[in-house]
């Protein structure tokens, strides 16, 4: 098995698209208030809800056999292991999110706090902050999605008439 080096070719490359992406959506941030970021946040929180149910239903239905049994075959194995990663995924979605909707008023309250001069900068540092936050949580959400759709996809192949027909 291949291992990641942050420090190959590869991974510099990945490490600096990465930072280019956390930089525009900082930048593109600063024009986008609050109010509209929250409602986001919320669309973010409440799909990392719905995948994380359905994808714990999905898992108990298709491979209920397999979860039960500890000697399983090795493709069932990583089929459950990629669905047991988008559900923990998913579930840290949520708790970012949670810990954002907690965090906020505290941030608020933090700004009688700041000098006048210094408050604009203050939001807007926050404000950048916050819609890089959402946008690396957006992506995570997209690629949890396709990778769930995966097993979810093999499964049905699984499941076809005449699969086993050769």
């Amino acid at each position: 098995m291949k291992h990641f080096s942050i420090f190959s070719r590869k991974g510099i490359g990945r490490i600096i698209l990465l930072l280019l992406f956390i930089g525009a959506t900082f930048v593109a941030g600063l024009e986008i208030p609050w109010k509209d970021q929250w409602t986001q946040y919320q669309s973010v929180r409440n799909i990392s809800g719905i995948v994380f149910a359905a994808v714990g239903v999905w898992m108990a239905i298709i491979y209920s056999s397999g979860l039960n049994n500890s000697k399983f075959d090795r493709g069932a194995r990583r089929k459950i292991k990629l669905l047991h990663t988008a559900m923990s995924r998913s579930g840290v979605i949520i708790i970012v999110v949670s810990g954002v909707e907690w965090t906020v008023p505290a941030v608020k309250s933090w700004a009688g706090l700041i000098p006048d001069s210094m408050l604009n900068y203050f939001k807007l540092a926050i404000q950048g902050t916050s819609y890089a936050l959402l946008s690396i949580l957006l992506v995570i959400q997209a690629w949890n999605i396709c990778v769930s759709l995966i097993p979810n996809y093999n499964a049905i192949s699984d499941l076809r008439p005449g699969k086993d027909e050769t």
